[in-house]
C-alpha cells in the first residue's frame, strides 16, 4: 500500500510536471507570437517612416530643382540686362567721342576763322 502510495504521488508529480510543462510551452508560444506581431508591426512603421522619408526627400529635391531653373532663368535675364546696359554704355562712349572729335573740330574751325578775320 505504501508502494502504490508513492507510485500514485509520483504519478501525480508527474502529471503535475507535464501539466506545468505544457501550460509553459503554450504560455511561450503565446509570447512568441506576440514578439512576431510586434516585430512585424515595428517593420510596418519603419516601412512607412522610410517611404515618408524618400517622398519628403524627393519634394525637397524637386523643390530645389525648381529654385536652380529659377536661378538660372534669372540670371539669364540679369545678364541679358548687364549686356544691353553694356551694349548703351558703349554707345553712349562712342557719342561722346563723336561729339567731343565734333567739338574740337568746331573749336579748330572757329580758331581758324578767328585768325584770319582777327
Amino acid at each position: 500500500a505504501n508502494r502504490q502510495s508513492a507510485a500514485e504521488a509520483l504519478r501525480n508529480e508527474l502529471q503535475d510536471s507535464e501539466s506545468r510543462q505544457a501550460a509553459l510551452t503554450s504560455e511561450i508560444e503565446r509570447l512568441h507570437l506576440q514578439l512576431e506581431a510586434a516585430a512585424r508591426e515595428r517593420d510596418d512603421q519603419l516601412q512607412a517612416i522610410a517611404a515618408e522619408a524618400r517622398q519628403q526627400a524627393d519634394q525637397e529635391r524637386e523643390e530645389a530643382r525648381a529654385e536652380v531653373v529659377q536661378l538660372r532663368t534669372e540670371l539669364t535675364r540679369q545678364t541679358a540686362f548687364e549686356e544691353e546696359l553694356q551694349a548703351q554704355v558703349s554707345a553712349l562712349q562712342r557719342d561722346l567721342a563723336d561729339a567731343r572729335d565734333a567739338a574740337s573740330t568746331a573749336k579748330h574751325d572757329l580758331d581758324e576763322l578767328r585768325s584770319k578775320y582777327v
